[in-house]
């Protein structure tokens, strides 16, 4: 941080950032839902584009003075159109979330039914979930996963020709396997629903190649957050065929937000373009390896693994059926014990859970931002025995938790944050 900047800043607050880094630097960061940005990211979205007010869409600003920034964001648009292969692209959303809302608001009226992956098999909360505005808005009916835990794509059709859905969802917070997105275009032509794929998690394996694109697929829409698997700021983005572009223009300002965020747009328009480079198609490749690794490690550690392994950057763990004396544990439980020792994981509902998403069932791991600083597979298996020791160790081995901290601290030391 610059000393400018410091001297103007209230100590305390300067305490808590210089804190925090402190922390990010001793964890071990396994959330499937959280990266570090790349440092050209961190430094497009520090500078003086945080005071760039530039609202409406690039070809009709409501206020002057943004053109160097129209530019800027113009070079997001065309790059993401590059890489998915999409007709329209906005790159003004401020989270994926609110991507997600401007295709529901564009393409559907209050009360029209959508059928969406539910909460327990892997769906996110703005696919409908009772208490968030989309569940309020619109009807919803959910799908679910088999015994197996794989997506049950006979359940879909079954729902499909019952419900006729004006829109059907894919894409999830927790599934860890390639979703069949061809055989959920045929469904949604079956019965004249749209398809929109939700590739918040994804979207950086689709950059990469190493997981199919949605649009190629046929899916009409396609929104993904840009902070996750592709190391960007924290905003969202929509990309659509080119008959939805004026619709989806329209509900994003001014029908859903006004001004946006313009350091996170350069940000954003740095992302893509490091997204279309082979050293991030070699850490997507990593960083799908790494996680095959850690499922593998803990499947060996006696934990059962849903789907029994993965094809992305996430693990999801099924604590009931462990074999290895956790079966007791809730995904509370797991997380607790493991920020105890520098671990940062997530409780997660599985598939057909019983308890409620305070406790959960399970845990997720997500291997992408240990992979941004560069750990190795051999280095991997020692975090699942490093999880392993956390989970196990009792309140009163006080000690032992010592010396398991000591020693996450001292492998994150060797990999620093890039």
């Amino acid at each position: 941080m610059k000393k400018v900047t410091t001297e103007k800043m209230n100590i305390n607050i300067y305490k808590e950032i210089e804190k925090s880094k402190q922390a990010l630097n001793k964890e071990l960061r396994l959330i499937a839902s959280a990266n570090y940005a790349s440092p050209a990211v961190i430094e497009a979205i520090g500078g003086e584009s945080t005071n760039i007010f530039a609202e409406g869409s690039v070809s009709y600003r409501y206020v002057g003075g943004s053109d160097s920034y129209d530019n800027i964001e113009n070079f997001a648009i065309e790059r993401a159109k590059h890489i998915f292969d999409a007709e329209y692209a906005n790159v003004q959303l401020l989270s994926g979330s609110l991507a997600n809302y401007a295709v529901y608001f564009a393409l559907l009226e209050p009360g029209d039914t959508v059928l969406s992956m539910d909460l327990t098999s892997g769906g996110h909360l703005s696919h409908g979930a009772s208490f968030n505005i989309s569940g309020k808005l619109y009807s919803f009916v959910h799908y679910g996963t088999d015994a197996a835990g794989d997506i049950d794509y006979e359940q879909i059709e079954n729902l499909a020709r019952t419900h006729r859905p004006k829109m059907i969802i894919a894409g999830s917070s927790s599934y860890p396997r390639i979703i069949d997105i061809q055989h959920l275009k045929n469904i949604a032509d079956k019965y004249g629903s749209y398809l929109h794929f939700d590739a918040a998690h994804y979207v950086g394996l689709i950059a990469a190649g190493f997981y199919p694109n949605p649009l190629q697929q046929g899916a009409d829409t396609m929104s993904f957050s840009t902070y996750k698997t592709l190391r960007g700021p924290r905003g969202g983005c929509v990309l659509s065929q080119a008959s939805l572009a004026k619709k989806i223009e329209r509900t994003v300002f001014p029908g859903l937000q006004s001004g946006p965020n313009e350091a996170s747009i350069l940000g954003i328009a740095v992302a893509l373009e490091e997204a279309g480079q082979s050293e991030f198609k070699n850490y997507i490749s990593n960083t799908i390896k790494n996680s095959k690794t850690m499922a593998s490690a803990l499947h060996q550690l006696g934990y059962k693994v849903v789907t029994s392994g993965t094809d992305t950057h996430l693990v999801l763990v099924d604590l009931p059926n462990s074999k290895n004396d956790v079966s007791h544990l809730t995904g509370a439980d797991v997380e607790d014990k493991c920020r105890n020792s520098n671990i940062t994981l997530n409780r997660n509902l599985i598939p057909n859970d019983r308890r409620t998403a305070k406790l959960a069932s399970g845990f997720r791991i997500g291997m992408q931002a240990m992979t941004s600083r560069n750990i190795p597979a051999d280095q991997v298996i020692k975090i699942a025995e490093f999880i392993d020791r956390s989970i196990k160790i009792s309140t009163e081995q006080r000690h032992e938790r010592s010396e398991l901290t000591q020693e996450i601290e001292y492998m994150c030391l060797n990999f620093p944050i890039i």
